[in-house]
């Protein structure tokens, strides 16, 4: 169990406490039913931290339906995606759409929402207008733009993702990507330089390789592909290498 989990579960345990604790002095000054709803919310939400998905909807959809609070709206959404239940989720993404138009995380979700539906079609728009509001939001752009790869618009991909670039640290899954769009484009210089980045910016070189060794093989540069070939054997023999020293020494790193 993650550390995170742990304390979540402190976390609602500590607020259960409270619950029980305070009911008679709700009661005593006549805000039981102020005190209830809040309760609610607050187990709701940290079951929802800590993972308890099943406990959390009991509470959510219990305070949900009275609440415009767009956080609780949000979570309870998430909740229910995590349950499986989609129609549910997208009730409830659906009111904070209504109460909320014009708030990207609430349009970000609902793209998302409707991602899992396979409505692609709601899922750019929702994603499109919520960059419209927050035009620097990484997440939202990377899921534009794998919502645009998904459907293989080439031109849309390129133009969300080196977007994306100006204002983020290039990701492999940007480069690789783009690469893609490019050399269905035709466009194999510009192919060829995002994989070449790539192989900068990658954590592991010799995952990073590959694809660029598939590209030289594709697109028939034998030459390259080769070359690039002996330098994967080189990686692959300098792993083997450190391997074989941490066998013999496993104090070394």
């Amino acid at each position: 169990m993650g550390v995170r989990r742990r304390l979540g579960y402190v976390f609602g345990g500590v607020v259960l406490t409270l619950c029980c604790q305070s009911v008679l002095w709700a009661e005593s000054l006549g805000h039981f039913e102020d005190w209830d709803f809040e309760m609610q919310k607050s187990l709701g939400l940290a079951l929802a931290e800590s993972g308890a998905w099943s406990q959390a909807e009991v509470y959510l959809s219990s305070v949900g339906p009275h609440s415009q609070d767009w956080n609780l709206q949000l979570t309870w959404a998430k909740v229910r995606l995590q349950l499986g239940d989609i129609p549910g989720a997208q009730a409830v993404i659906g009111v904070a759409l209504v109460q909320h138009p014009n708030n990207p995380r609430v349009l970000f979700m609902a793209s998302d929402i409707a991602a899992d539906a396979h409505d692609a079609q709601n899922a750019v728009s929702y994603a499109r207008r919520g960059l419209a509001l927050q035009p620097h939001n990484v997440r939202g752009a990377q899921a534009l733009g794998r919502l645009y790869y998904q459907q293989q618009d080439w031109g849309a991909v390129i133009e969300t993702y080196e977007r994306l670039l100006t204002y983020s640290l290039p990701t492999s899954e940007v480069l690789v990507r783009l690469s893609t769009a490019y050399e269905k484009q035709q466009a194999l210089g510009k192919a060829e330089a995002y994989l070449l980045q790539n192989v900068e910016v990658h954590a592991n070189r010799l995952m990073a390789l590959m694809p660029l060794h598939r590209f030289y093989a594709r697109t028939h540069q034998p030459e390259k592909a080769r070359a690039i070939e002996r330098e994967i054997e080189r990686e692959r023999a300098s792993r083997e290498g450190s391997r074989g020293l941490r066998a013999l020494n496993p104090s070394w790193k």
